[in-house]
């Protein structure tokens, strides 16, 4: 579990370069969802 100050930093994480290798890596190696929950 990850947690951001806000949904634009979370979205912002999820589309970088930094983790652009790892998102496809994880695409090829389980089938997941993602939830992006604001005000929890």
């Amino acid at each position: 579990m990850l947690e951001f100050p806000n949904m634009e930093q979370a979205k912002r994480w999820y589309d970088c370069e930094e983790y652009k290798e790892m998102k496809a890596a994880r695409f090829k190696a389980a089938k997941t969802n993602i939830v992006l929950v604001e005000g929890v």
